[in-house]
């Protein structure tokens, strides 16, 4: 069973744990201020970040998609990010379609193309970059992203 300081010291920093055992032992404060400056601390190494490239490069250069061309990336368990949701009630259907990388209007045009979609049903979400699909159409997405190679 620990003691009664040692519960009121537990998750304390160690310079405070010092300095009350210094007052604790009698010392003053300017020599528990002296033990406590002496005391060996841990230092933290800092590595520096790397920068990005330029800012102003084109996304499809900073992705390693050649322009005109995309990528779909998987999932961390190797499935491709195609999701569906459900709104209004559970009697809307869309397709979300993530991890879309390089020209995604491409992307978009042959989406709707091969799958004999209306282009307007077929929509680029700017702020995430997920490409979104009217219509229950989950299966079909996969289909298509498997033909493609991804």
């Amino acid at each position: 069973m620990l003691s009664r300081t040692a519960l009121l010291l537990r998750g304390q920093s160690p310079f405070v744990i010092a300095r009350l055992q210094a007052q604790a032992r009698g010392m003053s404060q300017a020599a528990a201020a002296a033990a406590t400056q002496s005391t060996p601390t841990a230092q933290a190494t800092l590595t520096p970040i790397p920068q990005n490239p330029s800012s102003t490069a084109a996304p499809a250069a900073r992705t390693g998609v050649p322009k005109g061309r995309y990528h779909v990336g998987r999932t961390p368990s190797n499935q491709l990010p195609v999701y569906e949701l459900a709104k209004r009630g559970g009697n809307f259907k869309l397709t979300h379609i993530k991890k879309v990388e390089g020209d995604k209007a491409a992307f978009k045009e042959m989406l709707a193309r091969d799958l004999g979609l209306d282009i307007k049903a077929v929509t680029l979400k700017v702020p995430t970059g997920h490409v979104e699909v009217r219509g229950s159409v989950r299966k079909q997405v996969n289909e298509w992203l498997a033909a493609q190679g991804f």
